[in-house]
């Protein structure tokens, strides 16, 4: 049986993961710590482990893995990964924001519109909603939309239905409401950056061998269906499209529709496209060129859902084994 101590696992596991990895994991980790392991990381650059012991310490780490995500349930807060604590690819304390500090002026409304929604809404997500649609009816229109999507459901369904009615409220008791409202807003100082969970366990699994990366998919779609396929959808970019060969390529380009490809190669950098229609029979490709000239004025939207298609036939080729990201 192979013997390694904890540290001696954690370096070689942090070697499969790559560079990128271990710095973020040295970030987590108490000085000395981090200074032995970056040790053990050199000694493995001058001294490589064996496949035998690379795979051990693999499957050592992929049956934790799977134990942890059979403990998972819907108790547990998405928004503090387990996986990826336990990991320690990433940390999942988040980082706080802090908010410009403002001193209120006598012009509620003004103040009202330069503070963060955020810090509105925490200030009148327990008010009535008579009160709060008041404020909203009376600040910008794209402000008042920005602090409706930040409040729960309840409220926001209530506050929609008061902003729709004739206020009788006086003046007066607008703008005391108002700077009520602004002083406990400017009271909010801070919020917890939002971490995107599926894309942190995204990157974690893009850093693994392909097999013990479909392993850990299995798992997490028993698990939790939904995270599963938010992280599918994050494991594959269209910038990955420069990592296959041509002959991938071309596989890829006969999965892929004419429009699609045309509308996806907006914007896009010319390696990738020099890339993309060498592949391409010259027919093809001078007719392609022709049409993208037509094709400058695409919207973000139809840009993004073109490229989703060519990244979905990546994802599937992938999978199947048809084609070999590199």
């Amino acid at each position: 049986m192979i013997a390694f101590t904890t540290n001696e696992r954690l370096a070689l596991l942090l070697s499969v993961l790559g560079e990128e990895a271990a710095t973020t994991a040295f970030e987590a980790m108490h000085p000395t710590r981090a200074t032995y392991l970056r040790k053990l990381l050199n000694e493995f650059k001058s001294d490589p482990p064996s496949p035998e012991e690379v795979d051990y310490v693999i499957g050592d780490f992929n049956q934790y893995f799977q134990f942890a995500m059979q403990t998972w349930g819907p108790e547990i807060d998405q928004a503090n990964s387990q996986v990826a604590k336990k990991t320690s690819s990433k940390s999942t304390k988040s980082p706080l924001i802090y908010f410009p500090s403002l001193a209120p002026t006598n012009d509620p409304i003004a103040d009202l519109n330069r503070l963060d929604p955020f810090q509105i809404a925490q200030a009148i997500a327990d008010d009535h909603p008579k009160t709060v649609a008041l404020v909203l009816r009376n600040i910008d229109i794209k402000q008042a939309a920005k602090i409706l999507e930040l409040l729960s459901t309840e409220v926001r369904n209530d506050a929609i239905v008061f902003m729709t009615r004739d206020s009788t409220v006086t003046a007066p008791i607008v703008n005391q409401v108002l700077k009520s409202t602004v002083q406990k807003a400017v009271s909010v100082e801070f919020r917890a950056e939002e971490v995107d969970q599926s894309q942190v366990l995204a990157d974690l699994l893009r850093s693994l061998p392909k097999t013990i990366r479909v392993e850990l998919m299995v798992q997490l779609e028993q698990s939790d269906p939904e995270l599963a396929q938010k992280v599918k959808s994050k494991l594959y970019s269209f910038e990955d499209l420069l990592r296959l060969d041509d002959r991938d390529i071309q596989k890829l380009l006969a999965e892929v529709e004419t429009d699609s490809l045309i509308v996806s190669l907006q914007r896009c950098e010319q390696a990738l496209i020099d890339r993309l229609l060498k592949n391409l029979s010259k027919r093809a490709r001078e007719s392609i060129i022709e049409e993208m000239e037509f094709k400058i004025g695409v919207s973000d939207e139809e840009l993004e859902a073109s490229r989703s298609k060519l990244v979905g036939a990546l994802a599937r080729l992938d999978d199947s084994g048809q084609i070999k990201l590199t």
